[in-house]
């Protein structure tokens, strides 16, 4: 999978090489949420397994690469980007206004080196039941699990202990806690569509979450 996905990637800048494009081009390679439980990947000498579905770092921590020749210098590392962040990111290097209120931030400023607000933290969700809020240092999830996120090491990130004591970080905690409080205070607004927890039949969930409506 991984020979082909390179190859792909290949055909696709030979291609804007061969048309001219090129240099008037930023391509974005990323992931979505990690690989499945089932399958282990090799990072140098260490064993990662999956964590697709997951809320842990292998589940929701995934590369990003920014091309651009010319434009992105190369081995140039950013500050938190989320997914949210490519639209306005990218709306702002092609200089199209955004006139509505989104999630996002502009973080073009990390792919050039230049001045700009970087974002300080990030709040995750999944199925409407799971949370965390983190920053560049720390973790909270809403069962009150809090960790401090090591970068020592792939192992020492992958395989992060809950720090038992956060006495000496009660600033942090603090913080975390009152933004983590905020979103799960946010409510669905679109009543289009319901989250179906992940191996569950969605007719006979939609069907339990209506009879528990109609019961209160």
């Amino acid at each position: 999978m991984v020979t082909y996905m390179d190859g792909i990637v290949g055909r696709l800048l030979d291609s804007l090489n061969d048309l001219g494009l090129a240099e008037n081009a930023v391509v974005i390679f990323t992931g979505d949420n990690g690989t499945v439980g089932n399958l282990t990947s090799q990072l140098g000498d260490f064993h990662l397994r999956g964590g697709k579905r997951t809320m842990n770092e292998a589940g929701t921590r995934v590369p990003l690469i920014a091309h651009w020749p010319g434009k992105i210098p190369p081995a140039k590392r950013t500050s938190f980007f989320t997914l949210m962040d490519v639209l306005p990111t990218l709306a702002a290097v092609a200089e199209i206004p955004i006139e509505h209120e989104i999630d996002g931030m502009d973080l073009s400023h990390n792919l050039f080196g230049s001045k700009g607000t970087d974002r300080e933290f990030f709040k995750m969700a999944f199925e409407g039941d799971c949370y965390f809020v983190r920053n560049d240092r720390f973790r909270l999830h809403e069962d009150g699990r809090f960790y401090e996120v090591p970068v020592t090491s792939d192992e020492a990130r992958y395989n992060m202990d809950v720090i038992d004591d956060p006495k000496e970080y009660q600033n942090s905690l603090r913080d975390l806690e009152s933004k983590l409080d905020e979103y799960i205070k946010i409510q669905q607004t679109d009543t289009s569509y319901s989250i179906v927890p992940f191996g569950t039949n969605g007719d006979n969930y939609k069907n339990e979450q209506q009879r528990k409506k109609k019961n209160h």
